[in-house]
């Protein structure tokens, strides 16, 4: 019984040791974040009939909206909690965007293979979030790079953390 409850400590401590936590508290957050109702279109990502979709554009003034959302089906971004999501808007090439549970950002891009010209070059959907990302320390630095108690990221993947990265967008405007 005793060596049972003994290899139980120690998984358990290996396992706290195991996660490091950061402290984020400090840090300056320099993203611009709004929520879905209030994000403009080129944000990339769009609110409509109740679902979420990821969609950069480049020719706004050219797009037929009846047309766009038939053809061909649009594809929603999963597990969104529309009412508690903020899009990050200081920097739309880097998409980060979270809500009450997930923090989320395309690592990838379906791309537009067509001879006709369209409005958006590139868009994604699916489950785009970031695994054991933290939606309520998560912080923009610039450029790709976040933060949050868990780690730093870089175009919404984890890296190893390094305070200099950190140092240089702490006056980022």
């Amino acid at each position: 019984m005793r060596r049972l409850f003994l290899s139980q400590l120690i998984l358990i401590m290996l396992f706290i040791t195991g996660c490091k936590r950061y402290d984020t508290s400090g840090i300056k957050d320099n993203g611009e974040w709004v929520s879905i109702y209030d994000a403009p279109i080129t944000s990339n990502y769009i609110l409509h009939d109740d679902s979420v979709y990821g969609i950069c554009f480049e020719n706004i003034d050219s797009i037929n909206w009846y047309t766009f959302w038939s053809e061909p089906p649009r594809v929603p971004i999963d597990n969104v909690d529309i009412e508690t999501l903020y899009i990050n808007t200081y920097d739309s090439k880097y998409n980060y965007a979270k809500d009450a549970k997930y923090v989320y950002c395309p690592t990838s891009y379906w791309y537009s293979d067509t001879e006709v010209a369209l409005p958006y070059s590139k868009w994604f959907d699916g489950d785009i979030r970031i695994p054991g990302a933290d939606p309520k320390t998560f912080k923009y630095l610039g450029d790709g790079y976040a933060v949050d108690k868990n780690g730093m990221y870089s175009c919404g993947e984890k890296i190893e953390w390094n305070d200099s990265i950190i140092a240089h967008y702490a006056n980022f405007q």
